[in-house]
């Protein structure tokens, strides 16, 4: 048990590095201030992410039962992901929009002038939840422990970026860092993640 599940608990434990370190991070080097904006905003994509979260488990058994089938694998991934890309789009859009008129009436007035902060989360939204749709393709091809060893590169380039850049430039960095390093990690080839996606 503990040889076939390490590799999910692992990515589950990295997955989590990727916004977490910018919290130690912005409270260790920045301010509590920036700290609580930033976790703030991490709630809010977590909430904005959940659309996404439902598409990946339901799209889950179709793409396992058709992974001996590449061209129904194909079919359905393109399905997924176009689906995807479109929810992630929309609802990174309308947190964007949504943000400066409901940001303080939600959290209060201690949030006021974090708007423009708190909108740039919205790119990080769309990359979290096109890797919440991506990662299900390795795990329906059987390809789990490859997901984690990618998933891991990526967390350990975000935790250098982040530390590195958090003292200098705020929270405006850590977003950066965050989005840079889940677009690499979204981005290695497909042979390397050895599953199919459209081209």
């Amino acid at each position: 048990n503990v040889r076939t599940l390490w590799s999910f608990a692992a990515t589950d434990v990295m997955s989590q590095v990727f916004t977490r370190i910018g919290v130690i991070a912005l409270t260790l080097l920045v301010s509590e201030q920036a700290r609580g904006i930033y976790a703030a905003g991490v709630m809010l994509v977590g909430v904005a992410c959940l659309p996404l979260l439902f598409l990946g488990r339901a799209a889950y058994p179709s793409l396992s039962r058709a992974f001996r089938e590449p061209r129904e694998f194909q079919r359905i991934g393109r399905h997924a992901l176009a689906w995807g890309f479109g929810i992630a789009a929309l609802s990174a859009i309308a947190l964007a929009i949504a943000t400066p008129s409901l940001l303080v009436p939600m959290l209060g007035p201690g949030f006021a002038g974090s708007e423009a902060v708190l909108m740039a989360m919205a790119a990080l939204m769309f990359v979290q939840g096109i890797e919440i749709v991506l990662g299900r393709l390795p795990l329906s091809a059987n390809l789990n422990v490859a997901r984690a060893a990618w998933t891991s590169i990526g967390a350990c380039i975000c935790v250098a970026l982040t530390l590195a850049t958090a003292r200098t430039y705020g929270i405006e960095a850590v977003i950066a860092c965050v989005v840079l390093s889940y677009l690499l990690d979204d981005a290695l080839p497909r042979a390397e993640r050895g599953v199919a996606v459209a081209e």
